[in-house]
């Protein structure tokens, strides 16, 4: 999966007019998987107030069904809060 992000981030530098019209098809269980091991343990929760912990215990279905809401167009992402500082 890194390759073929790596062939539209060359892409896209070398021509900047060029659009993508989609890129939801590359977000499969598998890159979403390994996306989750790139992602820092320990940190607080997100802003549904799960923990990496407790996602991790179903991880398998909890991409499975992140990744059939994404096809299907029904995952609303949450608004995120930033604390200003």
């Amino acid at each position: 999966m890194i390759t073929k992000l790596h062939l539209i981030t060359q892409r896209a530098k070398e021509n900047p007019e060029m659009k993508f019209t989609s890129l939801a098809h590359h977000l499969n269980e598998d890159f979403l998987k390994e996306c989750y091991g790139e992602l820092r343990k320990g940190e607080a929760p997100g802003i549904d107030g799960v923990t990496m912990e407790e996602y991790e215990v179903k991880l398998d279905e909890n991409l499975k069904d992140l990744v059939n809401r994404l096809k299907a167009k029904q995952y609303i992402p949450s608004l995120c809060v930033r604390p200003v500082v």
